[in-house]
């Protein structure tokens, strides 16, 4: 009996030996690349928003951790039975783009490798590229991450170097036969963990993904990013199936003539805009056209989502969050109003062509997707734009509004970062220095003051580009609805910028800059006296909550169209209105912490 226990437990030894051989064979290059995927380090390095959560560190330890030491130990093998240097190389670069990315996310944004990441880089054009590489690799968190990337490499070559005296001190380490068990058990908790690879792939739609997992194993998070891209590249197919399935009774249900014109805005904080009460005059063309009564501006307008993508898709699209719609479910309300008769224009300045043939997924390959132009616009732009007047002013050169009834559409930059290149650096333009910005907050240096003042004297010059486009229609019967897609922080609250996430100490705070937008509609004279009615229905929804995903209601609404996707309880100028507890997309009620 005790030989046969012998036996079974040198087997066993023996067994447990051939299975971690490659991991101590290959130890240097098995642990780098399970510190490299699992990002070990940064959970526990303190950022200026980092909270310590008991969560995150089970999250890691029992989830993340095991599950990536499964993965460096695949790869590990990978390495030791083919022998090839080149597989080893590649392993080091793929760890170390991992590595530098998640360091470089969580360190500057306090964020992980998320679906939305690999979607904004998609969605990201060459000149916000480089834009972005020289606005945060010189931050204190670019500079960490760099620091952080050569010393990892030089580990990497380090233990290279002496991988064979690592291996000859493992077997003659007192303890190995412990350390052999603890590393078995290790790996196979780990391979428990894999069953969320299952769920993944499991899944047919992206709403029913699972949601609540650690994401802190990036090679995991990479895969559950690409695996979310595939879905949503599904989802933009059935959206112009349904698009181009508009029934055909959709008409104009007005005689007279019409221009429409829908102006979408780029990371407007409401709180930085005179009209809204700001110390400094960075909307004077905009305010007059408030005194003069032909601009109304709405108080009480937030976006669904804080970030461009998302918020598009469900404001040009005729769902409803409050009914928890989907977007791709629902037509693309510019192809409702061509197949009612209107000449549908759009000029995007936020358009890159490069994008479109590599990224399918993507907004823009959405809204130029070949099929969905021809349903839903007569002319697009075709030039690029350094600057948002530009813009205007090649769309008066490039068309001629012979219809009588157009829906023009400008997708702006708006005072998206950077803010100091939304701007000609002109006296015109240049109104504001750091002097003007106010506050005794101690982190308000003068380089952020002046960060402030760029941001200020970006919204300045949108409130010019809007004046512009306000005067090619100023004569003629138009009717012109502006909103931002989403907010902004530039220091207001706290020591950041961009739209860095928020933890439950300051959701008012986050919710009001990052989610409250600005919201106006500006009616010409002539389309004031023909419609005295709908400035009545104006007027009295200045103050009615609303959430932008509904916006298609109140342009049905202006232009008095016979669509079935017109609902008038999601019709902010509607009498039959139905005002309800907007739930924000991060799953904050707004109406209940603003």
């Amino acid at each position: 009996m005790k030989n046969r226990a012998k036996i079974i437990n040198a087997i066993c030894l023996k067994l447990i030996d051939k299975i971690l051989l490659p991991v101590f064979r290959e130890f240097p290059f098995f642990v780098l690349f399970l510190v490299g995927i699992s990002v070990m380090p940064i959970r526990f390095i303190p950022s200026h928003l980092h909270y310590f959560y008991w969560e995150r560190i089970y999250n890691f330890f029992i989830l993340d951790f095991p599950r990536a030491g499964v993965i460096a130990y695949a790869f590990t093998l990978w390495v030791y039975y083919t022998r090839s240097k080149l597989i080893k190389i590649g392993g080091y670069v793929l760890a170390s783009i991992l590595f530098t990315v998640c360091i470089f996310l969580h360190l500057v944004f306090n964020k992980t490798l998320q679906p939305d990441i690999i979607t904004l880089i998609a969605e990201t054009n060459s000149n916000e590229s480089s834009e972005f590489i020289s606005t945060f690799l010189c931050t204190k968190g670019g500079a960490l991450t760099v620091f952080f990337l050569l010393l990892y490499i030089g580990i990497i070559i380090v233990l290279e170097k002496y991988k064979e005296r690592i291996y000859q001190g493992i077997q003659l380490f007192r303890y190995k036969t412990g350390l052999n068990v603890l590393v078995v058990a290790f790996l196979i908790c780990g391979i428990f963990q894999l069953k969320f690879y299952k769920e993944i792939t499991s899944v047919e739609t992206i709403d029913d993904l699972p949601v609540d997992y650690g994401g802190y194993d990036s090679f995991t998070s990479l895969f559950y990013s690409l695996y979310s891209i595939r879905l949503v590249h599904l989802e933009m197919k059935h959206a112009v199936v349904v698009t181009k399935s508009i029934p055909v009774k959709t008409q104009v249900s007005d005689k007279d003539t019409l221009n429409l014109v829908y102006v979408i805005g780029e990371s407007y904080i409401r709180s930085h805009s005179q009209l809204y009460g700001y110390g400094l005059p960075t909307t004077p063309y905009l305010s007059e056209e408030n005194k003069k009564g032909n601009l109304f501006v709405f108080d009480n307008v937030v976006s669904p989502f804080n970030q461009t993508s998302l918020t598009m898709k469900n404001t040009f699209c005729s769902n409803s969050l409050r009914n928890h719609e989907k977007w791709s479910d629902y037509p693309y309300f510019p192809a409702i109003f061509k197949k009612a008769g209107y000449q549908v224009y759009f000029w995007d300045v936020q358009k890159d062509d490069s994008i479109q043939a590599l990224f399918e997924f993507s907004l823009n390959s959405f809204v130029y997707n070949k099929e969905l132009m021809q349903e839903a616009y007569s002319q697009v732009s075709k030039n690029h734009f350094q600057y948002d007047n530009q813009a205007v002013v090649d769309f008066a050169k490039e068309t001629r509004l012979s219809a009588s009834h157009n829906l023009v559409i400008f997708h702006l930059m708006g005072q998206h970062m950077d803010p100091g290149k939304r701007y000609p650096h002109t006296k015109e333009f240049e109104k504001f220095t750091s002097r003007d910005i106010r506050g005794d907050k101690p982190y308000l240096t003068d380089s952020k003051r002046q960060f402030i003042a760029e941001y200020d004297n970006a919204t300045r010059y949108n409130d010019y580009v809007l004046k512009h486009i306000i005067d090619l229609f100023r004569d003629k019967n138009t009717v012109l609805v502006y909103f931002s897609d989403h907010g902004e922080e530039v220091y207001d609250y706290r020591d950041s910028y961009g739209r860095v996430d928020f933890d439950n100490q300051h959701i008012k705070e986050g919710v009001k800059y990052q989610y409250e937008v600005p919201f106006m509609i500006w009616c010409s004279n002539p389309f004031m006296e023909k419609n005295p009615q709908i400035i009545h229905d104006i007027k009295r929804a200045l103050h009615r909550p609303f959430k932008t995903d509904e916006i298609c209601q109140i342009l049905f609404h202006l232009a008095q169209l016979k669509t079935a996707y017109y609902r008038k309880k999601q019709d902010l100028l509607s009498p039959d209105y139905l005002p309800y507890e907007r739930v924000l997309g991060n799953g904050i009620n707004y109406d209940r912490v603003r």
